[in-house]
């Protein structure tokens, strides 16, 4: 299917693999401010990041973590939405 037949190209954002295994943190600020969060607001998030949280591989269907967990970042997402 052509999802630009169904979705403007502003709501569409491709990535490719290899520049998420490469640079995950800048690859996740393009995907937060792709979703709307202010450019400032979003750098902030994703410095409050450990580099093992940024790194970490969650697989959503089995609800499997590859690598470390760690305790909590210094801002959660939910901090972030909220001030959208």
């Amino acid at each position: 299917s052509n999802w630009y037949k169904h979705f403007p190209s502003s709501s569409i954002l491709l990535l490719d693999y290899r520049e998420i295994e490469s640079n995950p943190r800048d690859v996740l600020l393009k995907v937060v401010m792709h979703i709307g969060i202010e450019e400032e607001k979003a750098k902030v998030f994703v410095a409050s990041l450990k580099d093992d949280e940024v790194g970490q591989r969650v697989n959503a269907a089995t609800a499997s973590v590859s690598g470390e967990t760690s305790s909590s970042p210094s801002l959660s997402s939910q901090q972030l939405l909220a001030g959208r």
